[in-house]
């Protein structure tokens, strides 16, 4: 495990209220202290975000590691075929790749089996208390009258590289979930390796050989520099799997944005989600076994 201690005050450092110390103006779900007392820092989530959070990685992982800072915590996930990778933010934090030597005044990590996790959440309380007890590599989750201890998994302190898309032209849309799950689910039924096509009038699925094809339109219009049309090829269960775990009812569905290029890993990322999120699937480039 890997931390860095609280900083001592200084006259920028956030207000004392006597045992705890509030790490920050608490952003929107997630409240986060430090008890002076026994040195510990918590994390008072409300529980449909860490429900939302526990969910999200599931698709990839059994087990995560959480870095736990001063704002929040952030997560990075490999699945075991290393397709496809997850990073995932809670509100208002940022993501620093589990590199201490950050300006953050704490970090820790801490590797969590999710399925015990979400057997600590009890979906009839509002809100989720976690201690991060640090000297005896635990986690102290407390929900009402209810306590239970999580000891930290033997995880080694790895964060996967996010890909750069700084220097490549993307091309780019927005959709909802509900459209979106029902596109996957229609080139599921034909085969597993998607096109992705941007065409002059919309954005297309596109699936199939001269003995049956299918095509499925996704948006209207979409944005790259060039404009020229562009084709890349995914593997759908992984898009369809990460599909499956989003709102899709009328009341309650969100929107991501999708950005792709030619050869270049898939990048699907929230809008207006509980948690900050961004999925990465590599292509299948022609020549792949």
């Amino acid at each position: 495990m890997n931390s860095i201690a609280p900083t001592l005050p200084s006259d920028d450092d956030p207000k004392d209220y006597g045992q705890f110390t509030i790490g920050q103006v608490p952003a929107q779900g997630i409240e986060v202290g430090f008890d002076s007392g026994t040195n510990q820092w918590w994390y008072r989530i409300e529980t449909p975000i860490l429900t939302r959070v526990i969910d999200l990685l599931g698709t990839l992982v059994d087990e995560a590691a959480f870095y736990f800072t001063d704002v929040g915590f952030y997560c990075r996930v490999v699945d075991p075929s290393h397709v496809c990778m997850m990073a995932l933010q809670t509100p208002g934090c940022v993501d620093n790749g589990g590199n201490n030597k950050s300006d953050m005044g704490y970090e820790e990590m801490m590797g969590i089996e999710l399925s015990q996790l979400r057997k600590c959440i009890d979906k009839t309380e509002s809100h989720i208390t976690i201690v991060v007890e640090r000297d005896t590599g635990k986690l102290r989750i407390v929900n009402d009258n209810c306590e239970s201890m999580l000891r930290a998994l033997d995880r080694q302190n790895i964060s996967p590289k996010i890909p750069d898309f700084s220097d490549i032209e993307m091309t780019t849309f927005e959709i909802d979930s509900i459209t979106w799950l029902k596109s996957c689910r229609r080139m599921d039924d034909v085969a597993d390796l998607v096109n992705l096509e941007a065409r002059q009038n919309g954005m297309y699925w596109s699936v199939g050989g001269e003995s049956f094809s299918r095509e499925y339109k996704l948006t209207d219009s979409w944005t790259s520099i060039s404009g020229d049309d562009i084709k890349a090829q995914y593997s759908n269960q992984y898009i369809l799997g990460l599909a499956k775990k989003q709102p899709t009812t009328k009341k309650n569905h969100t929107t991501f944005k999708v950005s792709f290029g030619k050869n270049y890993p898939l990048l699907i990322e929230s809008i207006d989600d509980l948690v900050e999120w961004q999925y990465f699937l590599a292509p299948r480039i022609e020549g792949d076994a």
